[in-house]
């Protein structure tokens, strides 16, 4: 059996960009991706012969000219769109806050410290004093619930409604939870783009053409060392033995799947509860309100708080936050329902999964009568699709203890890891992957 240099877990935009460094540099670089093909998340999904969708990412990154440089070519970057709130037949842009924008760039400067500096105490030794003076505000702000910071910043009705939105996508939570107020600020600066799939479909060819090996319908069950060293087990196949693993799946998984729990046993409880349902629909012609750009449609504040009730007890809200996408150049539009609860009572049926596709339909006008077909994942769908523990979109809630949690640099001799988790990259597509490469590389240099 042939033994590679390095094994990389999952195909995903971190992965691809691992590989394509990892190969770039000489290393014999193995991919195992439990799906038919790369790309993940971020990978083009048909529901049609005729129609797709952009990836699963209700809001994904920036890419970097980090990774553009690492590998000597253009990335393609989908360009960023507006994004409008909808309400009663009545649209209105969504204007940006600059409070918001750059209390969060502040907060992803310390969330970002290098991992070496994992305790507060070490962390508040890299902050200027204007970033030390920042941060007493921070610490006001963070503990507050998302409605109680919108009412602070004295905004109207409408752009509240439509603010408070995003965090339900980001945690477990609504506008009154406390620690709302943080996915506000983390979520403020981020652009909105149609997804990465144009990315990942660039990085694979990359990959591809610089050595790399991709290997798909191959699900890693467990990653051992014994006497003959290092190599994952591939479900229902062989031990594939190497000298290094890197792995780019979720947290959870690594925790409760992966890994032996003697590894991870100081790790705090990792959280990642989803409660986003993906509609993707055809339609034989898109709404006339319905153009370029992000469209979130936005309940008031007390009923997104009622539809989280629903969502805590396993019940399908009547009324819930959608976000919709129409993709550039195709009569295809996706909807994300931002409140749709993973275990519903009874378990999913045909009859709860028509019910939650209804309620969607009903609250967008002008769209139910011309739609030819349609494709629903339910959180549950997502999460044994893509490996994703608790169909959480981004592997993780982003809460204050997991995004401070001292992710190790390396889990095990020869095991390194990367994800939306690790690395801290929050948000420039790629990093976590192209960071951990890096680490691995060292290491191999070091070993000469």
């Amino acid at each position: 059996m042939h033994s590679p240099d390095v094994i990389v877990i999952g195909a995903g935009t971190n992965g691809l960009a691992a590989a394509a460094v990892l190969a770039e540099a000489g290393m014999d670089t193995l991919v195992l991706e439990k799906r038919d093909r790369a790309g993940g998340l971020s990978s083009y999904q048909a529901f049609t012969p005729e129609n797709h969708i952009p990836g699963f990412r209700p809001y994904p990154g920036r890419i970097g000219n980090t990774l553009s440089k690492a590998l000597g070519i253009a990335l393609p970057e989908q360009p960023s769109v507006p994004t409008y709130g909808f309400w009663e037949n009545e649209s209105y842009r969504i204007k940006s806050v600059p409070d918001l924008i750059h209390a969060g760039s502040v907060l992803k400067t310390i969330v970002g410290v290098p991992l070496e500096q994992s305790s507060l105490r070490q962390k508040s030794a890299w902050l200027t004093p204007a970033l030390k003076k920042q941060a007493k505000k921070l610490a006001q702000w963070m503990p507050l619930s998302s409605s109680d910071l919108l009412d602070e910043l004295n905004l109207d009705e409408n752009q509240c409604n439509a603010l408070a939105v995003p965090p339900s996508t980001r945690t477990f939570g609504a506008p009154k939870s406390p620690f709302g107020a943080l996915q506000l600020m983390l979520h403020e600066p981020e652009l909105t783009a149609d997804g990465h799939a144009p990315l990942v479909q660039e990085l694979e060819k990359v990959a591809i053409s610089n050595g790399a090996k991709i290997r798909t319908n191959a699900e890693v069950g467990q990653i051992f060392c014994d006497t003959n060293g290092l190599h994952v087990m591939i479900t229902g196949g062989e031990p594939i033995y190497t000298k290094f693993v890197l792995a780019t799946c979720s947290p959870g998984m690594l925790k409760h799947r992966l890994l032996s729990p003697v590894l991870t046993h100081n790790w705090p409880p990792v959280r990642s509860r989803g409660t986003c349902a993906v509609l993707a629909i055809a339609v034989d012609r898109l709404p006339d309100w319905l153009g370029s750009g992000r469209i979130r449609m936005s309940p008031d504040l007390i009923t997104q708080e009622r539809a989280f009730d629903h969502v805590k007890y396993g019940r399908i809200p009547p009324l819930q936050s959608l976000e919709i996408v129409a993709p550039d150049g195709q009569n295809t539009v996706v909807i994300y329902a931002l409140q749709t609860p993973f275990n519903v009572n009874g378990g999913w049926t045909q009859s709860d999964r028509e019910s939650l596709v209804a309620h969607i339909l009903e609250q967008i006008p002008d769209l139910n009568s011309n739609i030819s077909a349609r494709q629903l994942w339910s959180p549950p769908d997502l999460a044994s699709e893509f490996g994703v523990p608790g169909g959480h979109l981004l592997h993780f809630e982003r809460d204050l203890d997991q995004l401070l949690f001292p992710a190790p640099d390396c889990l095990q001799p020869g095991v390194y890891w990367s994800g939306h988790f690790a690395n801290r990259e929050l948000g420039e597509a790629g990093i976590a992957g192209l960071l951990a490469a890096r680490k691995i590389l060292r290491k191999r240099n070091r070993k000469r």
